[in-house]
């Protein structure tokens, strides 16, 4: 499975900033985070997802995968509502991952093309997508293209954790924005691990 490529510069260079983050780096070293480098799979996945438990997001997919013998766009469009209703999905989501799949399809959605717009660019133009929001359209720079300097406002568990990391009273988003600039360029690898010391004791 391919996990998002960063390296020591990153580590080093978020060491130096910050106090915070040179103690989560030498108390948890270099993370593993898989990817999902299917763009039309990955958006698939994070609609799946919405309002329902990480359990649940999980066996929906997998029956997703069996249904379609391995996911694809055209796959998708081949099923009947009822079919991908019958695997736990609403209707909602199913015509949010046709829409998806068309768009796919007709070239509206081309990786190759989307990888060449700047990471404000891309999130509005997935955020324009029926189904996906900015957040969820911030994880997918990360977890689809792996953009290395996405720090997420909408990410409450980013936001509590530097409440509780940086002894803090409350997080404006003009303090929040702090944070974010002396992460860049790395913002995505400061949020692994503030994700990752929101399943610890610190």
């Amino acid at each position: 499975m391919p996990f998002f490529q960063y390296d020591k510069k990153a580590m080093d260079f978020l060491q130096k900033k910050d106090g915070v983050m040179k103690k989560l780096i030498e108390a948890y070293g270099f993370l593993e985070r898989e990817v999902y480098p299917d763009l039309f799979a990955c958006l698939s996945r994070s609609i799946i997802a919405q309002q329902i438990s990480t359990k649940a997001a999980k066996t929906i997919m997998s029956r997703f995968n069996d249904l379609l013998d391995g996911i694809s766009p055209k796959k998708t469009l081949e099923q009947e509502e009822s079919a991908l209703r019958s695997i736990g999905l609403s209707g909602r989501k199913v015509a949010y991952i046709k829409n998806i799949a068309e768009k796919t399809l007709s070239g509206e959605l081309d990786k190759s093309k989307l990888d060449q717009l700047n990471d404000d660019d891309l999130i509005k133009t997935l955020a324009n997508l029926n189904g996906i929001g900015i957040w969820t359209a911030e994880m997918t720079l990360i977890f689809c293209f792996q953009r290395q300097d996405v720090f997420s406002y909408g990410d409450l568990v980013i936001r509590n954790n530097l409440i509780r990391l940086y002894d803090l009273s409350e997080l404006k988003k003009e303090d929040f924005n702090l944070y974010k600039k002396r992460f860049s360029p790395y913002g995505s690898i400061a949020s692994f691990y503030l994700w990752k010391a929101a399943n610890n004791e610190w």
